[in-house]
């Protein structure tokens, strides 16, 4: 049997309709075959060089460049399904008339964004984030993170209510104007953002790694209802001089040590005091 070719060709300004007048199917290639629209080698069911434009009752041009998919309804808003081999829907893609796309993935599944064939992050169905991780199975846990995070604002930000405080941690590069040192870290619950260092740290324990420095306290520093109170140099005439002071309602056992210098004679010591709760009773 010699095997012909059929060719339907309108004329130069002409165009070629199947079922111009007539709304019943057409049906191309039932017993096997493909499809090809732009080139003579169909290599699947359906292969198009060129644009393709799925739309409703739009007549407008959407797509000049070759290689697009367009999807639309009647309403401006489209949506494109992924489905299993049993038909159950995995998730959707639909593009909103009054702008923004939405990425959905139904029941249990989770959706997975990839980059250079390895999965960069995945957001679970339970609403959750893991970035080079997998994410938590429960929502208590919104982001699991697996790598470094680059603050380039220098600023983590825990909640902001807008109003009254601003919990969040942050870095100056600057030197301390005490302590000096390469940089400062602030731990602030502030109305302004990187307004200073004011909230409380709570550790099981504190490890300072570098010997060549001191630890500096600013102020008071209470260990276990302790009071350590540091003076820097005193200038002092002749007199009575009041140099630290305890409260009787919060400590009953207190001690202070000094070291005095003048015109080259110096002189040190330490006070040792007790307070039976109203009035003193053993000093030393």
């Amino acid at each position: 049997m010699t095997t012909y070719n059929l060719h339907l060709d309108p004329s130069a300004s002409g165009k070629l309709y199947l079922n111009y007048y007539s709304q019943t199917d057409v049906n191309s290639n039932v017993n096997g075959g493909n499809f090809s629209i732009g080139n003579a080698n169909a290599g699947a069911k359906l292969d198009v060089s060129g644009s393709v434009r799925f739309r409703g009752s739009s007549t407008s041009a959407v797509f000049t460049t070759p290689g697009q998919l367009a999807l639309k309804d009647s309403t401006g808003t489209a949506t494109l399904s992924f489905h299993k081999n049993d038909g159950t829907l995995v998730g959707t893609l639909t593009g909103q008339n009054g702008g923004g796309i939405d990425l959905v993935a139904t029941g249990t599944n989770s959706i997975r964004f990839y980059a250079n064939t390895l999965q960069r992050m995945e957001i679970g169905s339970a609403g959750t984030v893991g970035i080079g991780i997998a994410p938590s199975t429960t929502s208590t846990t919104l982001l699991r993170l697996s790598g470094n995070i680059d603050l380039n604002t220098n600023s983590l930000i825990f909640a902001d209510n807008g109003v009254t405080s601003i919990d969040h941690i942050w870095y100056n590069d600057d030197a301390h104007s005490v302590i000096g040192g390469p940089g400062t870290f602030h731990f602030a619950g502030d109305a302004a953002l990187k307004s200073g260092g004011n909230a409380v740290i709570e550790a099981g324990a504190l490890y300072m790694s570098d010997t060549a420095r001191t630890s500096h306290f600013l102020g008071k520093a209470k260990i276990k209802n302790a009071l350590f109170d540091g003076k820097t140099t005193l200038s002092l005439g002749a007199g009575v001089h009041v140099v630290a002071t305890l409260s009787s309602a919060d400590y009953r056992v207190g001690f202070f040590d000094y070291v005095a210098y003048y015109e080259g004679n110096q002189r040190g010591g330490t006070f040792l005091l007790s307070w039976n709760g109203s009035e003193v009773e053993f000093t030393e």
